[in-house]
């Protein structure tokens, strides 16, 4: 976590909301020269970022004309090894003669999760020729969407053919429930 100057004249942030594990996210914004009367030049600590998955480009602008804006991307990989939960960087803006500002870097690094309102179906006795239908939930317990898909048993299920799942398949949002037969 980089640490700003004494003094910031202003904070920012570069929020990346949820990022799933594994996924990368980008952000675009602009700084623009607003004085009247001189250039900007700027850097941003580069070490500050590594190992935490964000990058930014460029990481330095010298003689910004007054009035212009520059452009930078903000990159965030949640790579697996990056644990969940909030990560937040703050990356302080160095202006060469002049003060301090810092851009809070922060993503929400979660999983997809479900969750299924039993573990046991039991179908109990059912007669020759006649069907039994039983119902159950899945639900999105995590804050971003979630696909769902019910998969062939594994190992020998002579008896699969019996059994229909309606629907088989699904992407919840968050929060959101499915009932399934």
């Amino acid at each position: 976590r980089g640490q700003p100057a004494a003094f910031v004249v202003a904070w920012h942030l570069c929020d990346f909301g949820n990022v799933v594990s594994g996924a990368t996210r980008k952000r675009s914004f602009k700084i623009t020269n607003t004085s009247s009367n001189t250039q900007l030049s700027f850097v941003f600590d580069k070490n500050l970022l590594m190992g935490t998955g964000f990058t930014c480009e460029p990481e330095k602008v010298v003689r910004l004309p007054e009035n212009e804006s520059v452009e930078f991307t903000v990159n965030f990989n949640a790579k697996k090894s990056i644990p969940l939960g909030v990560k937040e960087l703050f990356l302080p803006l160095d202006v060469k003669n002049g003060p301090s500002s810092v851009i809070v870097l922060r993503a929400h690094v979660t999983v997809p999760e479900v969750q299924i309102s039993c573990d046991l179906l039991d179908f109990d006795k059912c007669w020759v020729g006649c069907s039994r239908t039983l119902c159950l939930q899945v639900q999105n317990i995590s804050p971003v969407n979630a696909e769902w898909d019910f998969k062939k048993a594994m190992g020998s299920a002579k008896d699969e053919s019996r059994f229909v799942i309606t629907p088989r398949s699904g992407v919840l949002s968050p929060g959101d429930r499915q009932s399934v037969a």
